[in-house]
């Protein structure tokens, strides 16, 4: 039988080569943690991303165009734009600031930013802006289903186009984009601040007259 006497002994080398192994597998399921959970933030906020550039975007309800008879135009030109927007289903608060608008009119195409200050009556619209209007509970952030915010932006490169709508720098207004003629196409590409797109394609009517609104 067994001799209760004797003792297993084990080195003080051996011992080493074991805390060590102890050592190296601890730090290394801490890294394995630590690069897990990492990842997992990084997938979820990739995910969210990508949620939003589907589901964060806004639906354009109607687009009217406005003719002036004050303008250097010819008569049977649309140069006043305006568009009614809700937020989409399953959408979050939309802040219409951040916006980006692209217009496409005649092969040309025009970048436009929200501004604050630009108003068509006060003399500081430029081409490259557009405004807002509170039309039913948005003012500038679409928070609810039942939000509309108008968008509203001006078409051509006429120098008398602006003075049109009381705007006292008119020479300061040129944009690359011609006023949408008779029977002409306009597509409007709508981008949120989340990468979300909305694009839609209007036509004039094939009859334009002076001092005129028309849903496009």
């Amino acid at each position: 039988m067994f001799d209760i006497e004797d003792r297993g002994q084990v080195g003080i080398g051996t011992l080493i080569v074991f805390i060590a192994m102890v050592l190296v597998a601890a730090i290394a399921a801490g890294v394995l943690i630590n690069t897990a959970g990492f990842l997992q933030s990084q997938a979820q906020a990739t995910g969210e991303e990508s949620a939003s550039q589907v589901s964060d975007r806004v639906q354009i309800l109607s687009v009217t165009g406005s003719s002036e008879s004050e303008t250097n135009l010819e008569a049977d030109e649309i140069e006043l734009i305006e568009a009614t927007i809700m937020r989409s289903p399953g959408s979050d608060d939309i802040d219409v600031t951040d916006a980006v608008i692209e217009v496409f009119v005649e092969g040309e195409s025009e970048t436009l930013t929200y501004s604050a200050d630009a108003s068509f009556g006060d003399g500081n619209a430029e081409g490259d802006e557009f405004i807002t209007s509170d039309i039913e509970g948005g003012d500038e952030v679409l928070s609810s289903q039942s939000d509309r915010i108008g968008v509203s932006f001006l078409l051509s490169d006429e120098d008398g186009m602006a003075a049109a709508y009381d705007v006292i720098a008119a020479d300061d207004y040129t944009t690359s984009l011609e006023a949408l003629t008779e029977g002409g196409s306009m597509t409007i590409v709508f981008t949120t601040s989340s990468g979300a797109v909305t694009e839609t394609t209007v036509r004039a009517p094939e009859s334009i007259t002076d001092d005129e609104t028309y849903r496009l």
